[in-house]
């Protein structure tokens, strides 16, 4: 599939294409958080606490009076650095293993699979919750608690592919040739199983941000005084009646977010299936 091609059915949905619109402007507010933010987010100003929205505070001011459009602005550099770190980590282990799985077959399938149905067992949110508790709490040990949580579905996609890719013609074309096996799945496999990757990727971004968000609301994620989007709504929980600003904007902020990457994951997995035609 070509690049034109890709586009022409990518761009039919609507809403793939707002959402890919949202996701640069995360993305670019991210990056260009310390210039996009109006104040510094930690910087606190006492006579401003849970000022409304309005003046000089444009989304208003948390508890501890500190600008909570800046706060946003920073709380998406930790939210995107957590779910793209934590799914790309946990995309290439998991690709790895369902690869070497898939192709080796035997014994080493049976074990690597069982310890995915082992991790698969247990509910995600338990599960990194046993993780973080194990390592500590903090943005790094978040980072591989999602990873790890994010290892068994990779390793099942992809060694679902590989079982009925291996048998294909062009495969024993490759081996006929000589190819050895590291060759034959990175250049003939793998890139034969791309799109799932892709499309799984995008969606277990989405994840891994509310993954995130969940963590730092229960305290064992991203720790305060750092802004993430999980601290503020478990802060401004118990101001709802009085400043409702404070939780409702960073809970608008990840609804958004994963909104976006879902719509765009559904808009990718409609333009790579192989199964659609052009009009």
């Amino acid at each position: 599939m070509t690049l034109s091609q890709f586009w022409r059915r990518f761009r039919r949905n609507k809403f793939a294409v707002a959402a890919l619109v949202v996701v640069i402007l995360l993305l670019l507010a991210a990056i260009f958080a310390p210039y996009l933010a109006p104040h510094d987010p930690n910087v606190q100003s006492l006579p401003d606490r849970r000022a409304l929205p309005g003046g000089k505070f444009l989304l208003g001011a948390d508890e501890f009076g500190r600008d909570m459009l800046s706060r946003t602005i920073w709380g998406a550099r930790v939210a995107l650095r957590v779910g793209l770190i934590a799914t790309g980590i946990g995309m290439v282990g998991g690709v790895a293993i369902g690869m070497i799985a898939g192709f080796v077959g035997g014994w080493l399938d049976e074990l690597l699979m069982r310890i995915m149905d082992i991790l698969l067992a247990f509910p995600y949110l338990l599960l990194a919750i046993a993780i973080v508790s194990a390592l500590g709490p903090g943005e790094v040990n978040t980072q591989l608690a999602i990873a790890i949580w994010t290892l068994p579905s990779f390793a099942r996609l992809i060694r679902g592919s590989v079982i009925s890719l291996k048998q294909r013609e062009f495969v024993e074309a490759a081996r006929a040739l000589g190819a050895d096996t590291r060759r034959i799945l990175w250049r003939h496999v793998l890139p034969n199983s791309i799109s799932p990757i892709i499309i799984y990727g995008t969606l277990y971004i989405a994840r891994a941000i509310t993954m995130e968000a969940a963590l730092s609301f229960l305290g064992m994620g991203t720790q305060p005084p750092t802004a993430s989007w999980g601290i503020m709504v478990s802060a401004g929980r118990n101001y709802l009646r009085t400043a409702p600003h404070i939780a409702t904007i960073p809970g608008l902020a990840i609804a958004i977010t994963v909104l976006a990457f879902n719509l765009l994951g559904d808009g990718l997995r409609d333009a790579l299936d192989p199964r659609l035609k052009d009009a």
